[in-house]
């Protein structure tokens, strides 16, 4: 599966959404969490949380697998 562009809006959607993340490695599943909760406390924090989910992914190919089940419902 490709990257989704930075700018996609399914990188907003996933750390807006509230599903499981329950078939993602345990790194993926702490970082989207952390990030949730930044996003849900401090709302203007959403380009750099964006940026971080985006960039984990774009930099760690072993983690790829995860990403459908990340925007599953964003794309």
């Amino acid at each position: 599966m490709n990257i989704p562009s930075l700018y996609d809006p399914c990188w907003t959607v996933a750390l807006l959404d509230s599903w499981r993340l329950e078939g993602c490695s345990l790194g993926t599943r702490m970082l989207v969490a952390r990030l949730r909760v930044q996003v849900r406390n401090v709302p203007a924090s959403m380009p750099e949380a964006v940026a971080l989910l985006h960039g984990y992914f774009n930099t760690n190919p072993a983690v790829r697998d995860d990403l459908p089940d990340v925007i599953r419902r964003a794309a």
